[in-house]
This record gives structure tokens, sequence and C-alpha cells, in this order.
């Protein structure tokens, strides 16, 4: 198996990079993760037709909950905390995209129960997301917020540690809530292939 981890980044929308993905040769056994709100970061049109036309590879979310709201009404019905890329219009079920429909799985990193953190989402996305509520299941790292990221890559890590994981665009730079500079250091200690 082959995990492509796809960031919300410049380098992720660069012409290198989709110039990359498009000369790749899909396989079944191929894997590609988005994160959050790819939707509103990833501005290149490529990724949204790379995701709807896609006839081979499996497609995979990964959100988590965000940080307490800084503002009120932040979060739909003044909640404090919601899950990225599971509310207002970037949501990937929202009228404006219905891309859940295209994932084969969705997951979850939630410390706690999630549910009341979905919105603009029909319960059966809930039902059939993977939740993973307890970090410290995977997290064999030091940092105590690992990015979403990381929190993939140390899943797949875990449950299938024999597949080849390749992190296109990762610039290891983002919320102030995780420790990135850790964050690369850790990943540049795991000797992984390089994408280009």
């Amino acid at each position: 198996m082959k995990y492509f981890l796809i960031a919300n980044s410049k380098t992720s929308d660069s012409e290198q990079t989709i110039q990359k993905i498009k000369n790749l040769d899909i396989r079944e056994n191929y894997n590609f993760v988005f994160f959050n709100r790819f939707m509103k970061d990833l501005k290149n049109p490529f990724w949204l037709n790379f995701i709807k036309t896609n006839t081979k590879a499996q497609l995979l979310f990964a959100s988590r909950t965000t940080t307490t709201a800084k503002e009120p009404n932040f979060y739909p019905d003044n909640k404090n905390r919601a899950l990225w890329g599971l509310y207002g219009e970037h949501c990937i079920c929202s009228e404006k995209y219905k891309l859940d429909q295209y994932f084969q799985k969705i997951f979850i990193f939630a410390n706690g129960n999630a549910k009341d953190c979905y919105y603009n989402c029909p319960e059966s996305i809930f039902k059939r997301s993977i939740h993973i509520n307890n970090f410290n299941i995977i997290n064999n790292t030091n940092m105590s917020n690992p990015s979403t990221g990381l929190l993939m890559y140390l899943l797949i890590r875990k449950y299938y540690p024999n597949s080849i994981i390749y992190l296109v665009g990762f610039e290891h730079k983002g919320l102030q809530d995780h420790k990135f500079d850790l964050e690369k250091i850790y990943f540049e200690s795991q000797k992984l292939p390089r994408f280009f």
C-alpha cells in the first residue's frame, strides 16, 4: 500500500507538485489523504477534479476538532469547537461541494466525543466516520497536540506498518497550536521516501 498525504499548502498547489501527481501511474493500492478544510486551502482546481474523477485510488479524509473559538459565534450555534472541514461552507458535504461521497473512509481525531462537533453534516457521516478519541493509542512522540497530518501518519504507521508513505507539500507550518518545528524534526528522523 502507498499513502500520499496531501498537505494544505502552497507547495501542494504548485505546478511542480501537480505535474508529479499527473505523471503518477495510479494503482488500486494507492491512497490519497486530504485534510481538514482542503477545499479552501488547495485553490488549484486540479485537486477537486482529481477527487471527482478518480477511479482507481482510495480517497481518505482526515479531520480533527478545532481549539476553543476565540470570538463569539465563530462556530454554528455559538459552540466553542467544531471539526475542521465538517462545518460551514467548506464542509466536505456542504451544498457547495458535496464531496463526502468520493471518500472511502473519513477519519476523525477528537479527544472525547466528537458528535457535538459535526455541523452541516448528515447523521450518516458521523456513523461512517472512524473515530480516534484517544491520541495516546497512536502518538508515540512527545508532542501533546500533533497536527492532523502527523496524527494520520502515526495511525498509518501503527496499523499498516509495511506501507510506503509520501508527504506531499508538507511545509511544517500552520496553526500556532502545533509545534511544527518539532514535527519537521520528527518527520526528518523517519527518513521517508521522497515524493520528488
